[in-house]
């Protein structure tokens, strides 16, 4: 509760007039109960930047797990989604998320969190015969810096839902095009045809998906 009145408060008045006082207000608590749990403005805040990023990290985990051994179209369609509905599906947490960046130090916290999606990926993919392991962290780095990067652009620069939508689906044009030149030597000549099918079908059901909610 207390951290939804945070997100409230950034919403409304910014992260620089947050108080304290503010969040304990709009929570229904006194200062002296908020204190019990927070000790400053910056602690609230920091815990508000680490539930935000272990909801994603947690998500992605989940995803790439559940994904193992799947075609690669499947894997990078399930990778995109996973990271865009838990980094855009909750708008506002996710817009005072980035609020609040400048005035944080979550260098640790965003890097725990890239290293956690990055080590799903590389599980993921691993499960596949399609990469050399020496392949995998290299190409995990390029999926998550890719995706991690491009949103964080898209939320400071505040772009519409309209185009959110239009970079996941961009994003699963990108991703497959690049896993497919990175693992095409690699691939048994009779699958290719098989995976281009399923590869339209899998980001013909999700974008629709998307639309509908």
């Amino acid at each position: 509760m207390v951290l939804e009145a945070a997100m409230q408060v950034i919403l409304q008045d910014g992260p620089k007039r947050l108080t304290t006082t503010r969040v304990a207000d709009r929570a229904g608590f006194s200062v002296g109960t908020l204190y019990q749990y927070y000790a400053n403005k910056e602690s609230l805040l920091y815990a508000f930047a680490q539930r935000h990023l272990q909801r994603v990290a947690s998500a992605v985990e989940t995803a790439c797990f559940g994904l193992h051994k799947n075609s690669l179209d499947r894997m990078v369609v399930g990778f995109v989604d996973s990271f865009f509905t838990t980094s855009t599906g909750r708008d506002l947490e996710t817009k005072a998320f980035y609020l609040i960046w400048p005035e944080l130090d979550t260098r640790d916290l965003v890097n725990e969190t890239f290293r956690r999606i990055e080590s799903a990926t590389v599980a993921m993919l691993g499960s596949s015969s399609r990469f050399e392991i020496e392949q995998l962290p290299v190409v995990a780095f390029m999926l998550t810096s890719t995706l991690v990067g491009s949103i964080r652009l898209a939320f400071e620069q505040r772009a519409s839902d309209h185009l959110m939508q239009r970079l996941r689906e961009q994003f699963v044009t990108m991703c497959r095009s690049y896993i497919s030149s990175v693992a095409l030597e690699h691939s048994p000549p009779d699958t290719c045809g098989i995976e281009m099918r399923e590869a339209s079908a899998v980001l013909e059901q999700s974008t629709t998906c998307a639309r509908l909610n």
